[in-house]
Order: C-alpha cells, then sequence, then structure tokens
C-alpha cells in the first residue's frame, strides 16, 4: 500500500504543478482526473491490482504528455490545459482531450512538424506533407448487453465522415480502448482482421485516407502500460499521407499476449 500511495503522492504533486489541480479523497464532486486518481486506491483495496497500475499508467502517460508538450510547445501547452480545466467533469470530453493530447505530444517527440487547426479544419496539419489529423474517441460508461462493437464503431465512423475535413489526405486516429475491452479475447488478439471481415465497405463507407484505431494496454507480462493501435488504409490515400503513416505509424505487427484493459478509460 505504501508504494501506491507514494506514487499517487507523485502523481497529485505532478499534476497541480501542471494543471493546478490539488487532490482531495474526501471531495464528492470531483474531476475526472480526481475520479481516476481515487480508482487507484479503490482497485487496490479491491484486491484488483492490475487495474490499479492500469489507472495509474493512464495519469503516468497524462503528466508525460503535458511535459512534453510544455517545454517543446508551451502555446499549445496553454490551450489543451484551458480546455482540459473548462471541461475537467466532463467525462466524454476529458476522453477525448487526453488522446489528443497524446496524439500531439506524439508528434512533438518525432520532431513532426505539425499544428493545431480549427474546425472546419481536422484537429491537427502535419506543415511537411500537406496531410491531416483527426481525432476521435469511443466508449461505453457502463455495459448494455445489447452492445455491438461494430455499431459503435460505424456510428462514429459515420459522424466524423460527414465533416469537411473526411477526405483521402487525412487520417481519422480513434480512441477504442473502452469498447475493444467488451470484444471476446478472439477478436481483441486478431483485432485488424476483425475490424476488416466486418466492416468490409469501410473505404466506401469513408473518405478518409487512413484509419488509426487506438488502444491503452496493460502488459501484465511486463509490467508496462502503453499504447497500441492498428492501421487500416482506403484504397485512395493520398501518396503523402501514405508516405507519413509508413514513417512515422507504420503498420503495427506487434502481438501483446498478456494485457489488462478497462471499460473505464
Amino acid at each position: 500500500m505504501f508504494s501506491i500511495m507514494m506514487e499517487i503522492g507523485d502523481l497529485s504533486c505532478n499534476l497541480n504543478e501542471l494543471l493546478n489541480i490539488r487532490f482531495n479523497a474526501k471531495r464528492k464532486n470531483e474531476s475526472c482526473i480526481e475520479q481516476s486518481l481515487k480508482n487507484i486506491i479503490r482497485f487496490y483495496n479491491e484486491g484488483d491490482i492490475l487495474k490499479s497500475k492500469y489507472e495509474i499508467g493512464k495519469l503516468i502517460f497524462l503528466v508525460h504528455h503535458l511535459e512534453i508538450l510544455k517545454t517543446s510547445k508551451p502555446k499549445l501547452f496553454d490551450i489543451f490545459v484551458k480546455i482540459l480545466l473548462n471541461d475537467k467533469k466532463n467525462y466524454d470530453k476529458y476522453v477525448g482531450t487526453r488522446f489528443e493530447i497524446s496524439i500531439a505530444a506524439t508528434l512533438t517527440e518525432r520532431l513532426i512538424n505539425f499544428d493545431k487547426t480549427q474546425p472546419p479544419l481536422a484537429d491537427f496539419i502535419v506543415n511537411d506533407y500537406k496531410i491531416f489529423i483527426e481525432c476521435g474517441s469511443k466508449h461505453l460508461n457502463e455495459y448494455d448487453k445489447d452492445f455491438s462493437f461494430i455499431e459503435q464503431l460505424c456510428a462514429v465512423i459515420e459522424k466524423k465522415s460527414k465533416k469537411e475535413y473526411a477526405h483521402n489526405s487525412t487520417a481519422l486516429f480513434l480512441d477504442i480502448s473502452s469498447i475493444y475491452y467488451y470484444l471476446p479475447t478472439p477478436q481483441r488478439n486478431n483485432i485488424r482482421a476483425y475490424i476488416i471481415k466486418n466492416i468490409p465497405k469501410l473505404s466506401s463507407m469513408s473518405k478518409f485516407g487512413s484509419f488509426l484505431f487506438h488502444v491503452y494496454i496493460q502488459e501484465g507480462d511486463q509490467d508496462v502500460f502503453q499504447q497500441s493501435y492498428v492501421r487500416i488504409d482506403n484504397f485512395e490515400i493520398s501518396d503523402s499521407l501514405n508516405q507519413f503513416l509508413d514513417k512515422h505509424f507504420p503498420f503495427n505487427s506487434y502481438e501483446i499476449k498478456d494485457y489488462v484493459i478497462s471499460n473505464k478509460i
């Protein structure tokens, strides 16, 4: 328990420094970040150590990504902090913003020349390639017996595909961690083939040049938290987007055999 409390203390200090959020375990009307901190203690007390570590991993990721932006892109850091604080109790918006922050930090780490854009453009423009990245997420707060992974995925893709930025020079990055959680293990372990088989008309239903489906995973055997993805290209992907993705987000063949995920990402 001592080590868990030490990690919570470190996370609280870092988050307070970055976002000016002070953790209060007794506060009832807490922010989404405070809720995540509480979940670390709750899962630990329930004996679910792996899920407790999963919550720690998510917040360590958030802190790490914010620190990258604060150091290398301070103006973008300020934008994201303002968004996080304005919507700190709206879980849907929090999950979406956290995913955008992770993608922005990844682009920054890889020394990619990009800018955050404003509607009606996609979320980011990669200047050297003249291509765009649009971010999105789909999650469930609780299990629904009528839940369909494919229907949930199609719904978010169809909604995004109606926007002006949906064209063959834009990649759609989707965080599907929560709905991925409800898939049976065989489908989880071969998610790319499962999506292609069940959405055979993915290219015809959307003009996006590529789809990258991201999942937050805690590797149990190595005690490592990471963000993995599968990539599916549209038949009509632009040359510039294809070149960019092949260099920075290549097709992923890495297999994770022992992992922990959560429906509440």
